[in-house]
């Protein structure tokens, strides 16, 4: 900041030398005005530039909450997880239609999947094709 004050005072003092050269009163006068101002403005600016860490206080704290979600470690608490699931479950089925005792949660039932067909080990004259890699590192 000092810099820039410096640069304002040697252009103020440099027109001040030039107005004296021409002995032009009015206009030097001015300039003597302008380098008192600058003076007083540079002063003030450094005051409160070397006063503002003081006015550096504390506000008021905010804090942050962070939840961590443990997973249950004790056996009351894991029984109590799994009635609340399935009450949920009962629930649904009771939303969806399924009654109580059904054991059937309307459409969506879980259908069995269809049987794997044995597959049979392919015939000797069928060749599968081999892994080859081509490109970086490949060899032929």
């Amino acid at each position: 900041m000092r810099a820039g004050f410096d640069l304002r005072a040697a252009d103020l003092a440099s027109r001040r030398i030039q107005l004296v050269a021409k002995d032009d009163a009015d206009k030097v006068a001015a300039v003597k005005l302008a380098q008192r101002d600058l003076l007083a403005e540079k002063t003030e600016a450094l005051a409160e530039l070397e006063a503002a860490p003081s006015r550096i206080a504390a506000g008021e704290a905010h804090f942050v909450v962070h939840a961590l979600a443990v997973p249950a470690t004790s056996s009351d608490e894991i029984n109590q997880y799994d009635e609340r699931v399935d009450q949920d479950r009962r629930a649904d089925r009771r939303r969806l239609g399924g009654g109580a005792g059904s054991g059937r949660a309307g459409r969506e039932q879980a259908r069995p999947l269809p049987a794997w067909p044995a597959s049979p080990t392919p015939p000797a004259s069928t060749s599968l094709p081999s892994c080859r890699t081509e490109g970086y590192g490949a060899s032929k």
